[in-house]
């Protein structure tokens, strides 16, 4: 009992890969969307039960690229509750909520990633252009020359 009770969280993760893979080819081949969410909820769910923060971000990531934003956006908000210091997690907050046409939120996000990595320059970069949406010209151009500059 101890022994297969160890290899439990072993055969979870692999499950939870092997539903991000099967809908990763979803998305790709079939391009069946929806089929690929709900076999990314499944993930997730796995994920979370695990607090395994590196595969709750990758699920995340496909969420967003599968159209489901609000989803991505809940892994990467669980993400930064685990790992507050990953920048990447502002960061992807950032480019989610901006996604969601939540500027100002998003705006908050990406200040919050640039405090924890000031250099990084992507990050820069999309507020240059969530600034450039709101058409805030001149602080736009600020941040694309310091993602350049870095």
């Amino acid at each position: 009992i101890v022994q297969a009770a160890a290899q439990a969280p072993h055969h979870q993760r692999q499950i939870a890969v092997w539903l991000m893979e099967e809908a990763q080819k979803l998305m790709d081949e079939a391009k069946d969307e929806v089929g690929a969410r709900g076999m990314l909820e499944s993930s997730m769910a796995v994920a979370r039960m695990l607090m395994d923060p590196e595969m709750i971000f990758s699920v995340a990531n496909l969420f967003l690229a599968a159209g489901a934003p609000p989803q991505a956006l809940e892994g990467y908000t669980m993400v930064q509750t685990l790992l507050p210091t990953l920048a990447s997690a502002y960061h992807q907050i950032g480019l989610t909520l901006s996604r969601m046409n939540k500027l100002d939120e998003a705006y908050e996000a990406y200040i919050g990633a640039i405090q924890l990595l000031p250099t990084y320059a992507i990050t820069y970069n999309n507020i240059g252009v969530l600034l450039a949406k709101q058409g805030r010209t001149e602080e736009a151009l600020n941040h694309y020359q310091a993602a350049v500059k870095i």
